[in-house]
């Protein structure tokens, strides 16, 4: 007699918000491949076993597991969502692994046993990993283990046939971003496969990936700058600003266009960015392209001469401090400033005051200890309001994703309401 089939934690959404979620459970490398529809709500079927089961029922469960209930891979979805319970799909596949890199370990290791190890290998193999055409980014801790040493180094066909199932042409080891690097370059990927590679020092012949979120196109050179797919619902909830349409926005820290292109997606008018690392600029200046908009690099010390009525530019990229964006902008005032910095945004909250038209809001990214989330609302609102001598207020934060344990990446949305007067 055949057991029933497992249960495993599904997504509930509606219609708008499907195409966001798939995404996000897609790259996270947990979307079942199923989807039905229940009323007028979607269930998105995911690969995670369910940690408290209970009956499936043919409803989704109103009842939605707290962050710190769910598994890390179902925090911080990019969409409103509940999460439920269902039956694991009765597949031929149901028994296969969830993603290609377990796909291959399973195969290649099935194929190629090592007696001794294979317990070892099997229990510390990634479980995760990210594909951003032609590279696979692996953790910093990926086959780092003496055991998986070993068999790499006795089986040299391990990595390029990993790279060939995986449709890739590298390999590499992550590698943190460290919070005093102002220029927010990675301290150094490593390279499994070419073992050692180093792409040439310039933008012609470096090496270059793509990835897209949220129907955005984007691209960086991996060895100079860096890339965070949990921004992704941050990203989501710029596209649904209320007002973006025909503004103009600044982005004071404005990396390879992480929320550029979602403003412009949105429908900015233009978008102004600051950013001092020259290898972010020109992924910002190649990604704009790569979507169809039309974008001008500004180097520093360089006259520019402002934008025309009429001129179909998106982006204008200033390759130089923030510092720099009053006297740049001159008398002009925006209805959004991004300040998306971490772990601090505050070095740039007095240009933010400075450039913000009334009732505009500055969106300010911090990391901030998970207890002091809602008081840092009234504390960061004072000191733009301490620093400018108007009258601030932040009516929203948004918790984007967990930086560390009990510190939350979170985004508050601190608004000009006032002249600071009475």
């Amino acid at each position: 007699m055949s057991s029933s089939p497992a249960q495993v934690f599904a997504v509930v959404c509606a219609a708008e918000n499907v195409k966001n979620l798939k995404s996000a459970l897609s790259e996270r490398s947990v979307f079942a491949r199923h989807i039905e529809k229940v009323g007028g709500d979607y269930v998105l079927h995911t690969t995670v076993p369910w940690s408290n089961p209970t009956p499936a029922t043919d409803a989704p469960d109103s009842s939605t597991s707290t962050t710190k209930e769910l598994p890390k891979d179902l925090q911080d979805l990019p969409a409103p969502h509940s999460i439920t319970s269902r039956k694991a799909a009765a597949t031929k596949q149901q028994n296969a692994p969830a993603n290609p890199l377990t796909a291959f370990l399973t195969r290649f290791l099935t194929l190629h046993p090592s007696p001794n190890d294979l317990a070892t290998l099997l229990k510390t193999a990634p479980k995760r990993c990210d594909i951003y055409p032609p590279l696979l980014l692996l953790a910093a801790s990926a086959f780092s283990e003496p055991e998986w040493k070993r068999y790499i180094g006795t089986h040299e066909l391990f990595l390029p046939e990993l790279a060939a199932a995986l449709g890739v042409s590298h390999i590499a080891r992550n590698a943190p971003i460290h919070a005093s690097t102002v220029m927010r370059s990675p301290s150094g990927l490593e390279f499994l496969y070419p073992a050692g590679y180093r792409s040439p020092d310039s933008f012609d012949s470096a090496l270059w990936v793509t990835t897209t979120q949220n129907g955005i196109r984007q691209t960086w050179a991996p060895e100079h700058t860096m890339f965070s797919r949990g921004n992704v619902k941050e990203k989501a909830r710029v596209l649904n600003f209320p007002g973006i349409k025909g503004q103009e926005v600044v982005d004071l820290y404005a990396g390879i266009g992480y929320f550029v292109f979602s403003y412009v997606k949105a429908g900015a008018k233009r978008v102004y960015g600051w950013e001092i690392n020259p290898w972010s600029v020109e992924a910002l200046r190649r990604g704009a392209e790569m979507n169809g908009w039309k974008v001008r690099v500004v180097k520093a010390g360089e006259h520019w001469e402002e934008v025309q009525n009429g001129d179909d530019v998106k982006v204008v990229v200033f390759e130089e401090s923030n510092e720099e964006a009053v006297g740049r902008l001159g008398d002009k005032k925006v209805g959004h400033v991004n300040m998306g910095l971490l772990p601090t945004s505050k070095g740039a909250y007095e240009v933010a005051t400075r450039l913000l038209e009334e009732g505009g809001f500055a969106h300010v990214h911090e990391n901030i200890a998970e207890d002091q989330v809602e008081e840092m609302k009234g504390t960061i609102a004072g000191e733009f309001g301490k620093i400018s001598g108007r009258r601030f207020e932040c009516g929203h934060v948004e918790k984007v994703k967990t930086f560390a344990p009990e510190v939350w990446h979170c985004v508050y949305d601190v608004q000009a309401v006032g002249d600071g007067s009475g």
